[in-house]
């Protein structure tokens, strides 16, 4: 009842939908994750971010190392591969 049932069978809706969860999750291949906001950190393969599940599924990010003022803040986004 939550979504309209033509929404449902709308190739573009669905093709949407598969896009932002496959670039938008995060962690461990078995366990993704959608974290709002942790796309907006920047990518890098030398990282100052990373991020962390606690048991109840809520996400932290924090840093590694000291982070001057005004650096960006980078993390990897894992593995560059097409899923």
């Amino acid at each position: 009842d939550f979504l309209n049932p033509e929404m449902l069978m709308d190739p573009a809706i669905t093709k949407w939908a598969y896009n932002v969860v496959t670039t938008r999750s995060f962690g461990p291949n078995d366990n993704k994750r959608i974290v709002p906001m942790g796309d907006m950190f920047n990518h890098g393969t030398e990282t100052e971010i990373d991020l962390n599940f606690d048991d109840e599924g809520n996400c932290f990010a924090y840093t590694t190392k000291d982070v001057p003022a005004g650096s960006p803040l980078r993390m990897s986004y894992g593995d560059p591969t097409n899923p």
